[in-house]
């Protein structure tokens, strides 16, 4: 159970359990189990949550279905109840009840003037999702001070970082997250399009500290999941990043691709698009002759 305790925090820093507390096995007459409930908030999807804590069960060691060591059950997700049958078991509400008393006694005994870590938590995920980037980064900051934040938080702090124009701690925040697929520890549990908001926000913060090689690395795995204008902006940092270190034959062939994917979109009509595809234009006649000279 501490085992299982430490994984969760680290997972989730806001988390609170209840006092442990030890119940028969209802369902094969075998060892009683130790029993736990724990509260807390997160940013994942319920469908998300639930695939973090299969992962979190077989991190733990269990391997199938018919000889449960430990197991880990969603209750409840916002107003949604799951388990019903759980809901009326003894346990369950001897362990709701202590929850309930344990979030009572730290309320009662919090500092005056100091936040706890789930309000930080909160005003830091509402000021990100508002756009108040430099007060996100406040509260996301206070509270790495104490806990492990989640690679989702993480993100959310490397973007925030990158909003702001840092992008030295934008590239050293998200570039951990993105560099291994197979990690559990990386974001390869968000959809496609997330995952492209932290990977152009990471390669083009790589661009800005001069990093060319790794801005290439990170915008050539951004291609494959988007389109349109997002395209031909990745597409115009690939070009750039190999322009930068001087390979001028292998800027032309992305150069040329986004400057016709910006030329094909009539909504390319922002001050930026219109300063890329200008630049675009200029630097392509040269970039060929460099290369037939060379």
């Amino acid at each position: 159970m501490s085992r299982v305790q430490e994984v969760l925090t680290k997972t989730f820093p806001d988390i609170s359990f209840s006092k442990i507390i030890t119940s028969p096995d209802e369902t094969n007459g075998c060892e009683p189990y130790s029993n736990c409930i724990a509260r807390g908030n997160t940013m994942l999807s319920e469908s998300e949550f639930c695939q973090t804590l299969k992962r979190i069960e077989r991190q733990l060691g269990r391997t199938d279905s018919k000889h449960v060591m430990m197991d880990l059950d969603l209750l409840q997700y916002n107003d949604t109840k799951h388990h019903l049958s759980d809901w009326e078991r003894p346990y369950i509400k001897a362990l709701l009840s202590l929850l309930l008393c344990l979030f009572v006694i730290v309320a009662a005994a919090s500092p005056a003037g100091k936040s706890s870590p789930q309000e930080l938590l909160t005003k830091a995920t509402e000021y990100f999702q508002g756009g108040k980037y430099h007060e996100a980064i406040i509260n996301f900051e206070k509270l790495q001070q104490d806990y492990t934040l989640t690679p989702r938080y993480l993100a959310y702090l490397g973007f925030a970082y990158y909003k702001e124009g840092n992008y030295e701690e934008a590239a050293k925040t998200l570039f951990p997250l993105l560099r291994d697929t197979t990690s559990q520890s990386t974001l390869t549990a968000l959809s496609p399009k997330e995952q492209s908001i932290y990977l152009y926000a990471c390669g083009e913060s790589l661009f800005h500290i001069g990093n060319y090689t790794t801005s290439l690395v990170i915008h050539n795995r951004m291609l494959p999941l988007v389109s349109g204008l997002d395209k031909a902006d990745v597409l115009f940092h690939i070009g750039m990043a190999h322009y930068m270190q001087g390979n001028y034959s292998d800027a032309i062939p992305p150069l040329e691709e986004a400057l016709e994917l910006y030329k094909s979109h009539a909504t390319a009509n922002d001050e930026l698009h219109k300063a890329r595809l200008k630049q675009i234009d200029t630097m392509l006649p040269g970039l060929k002759r460099l290369t037939v000279n060379g």
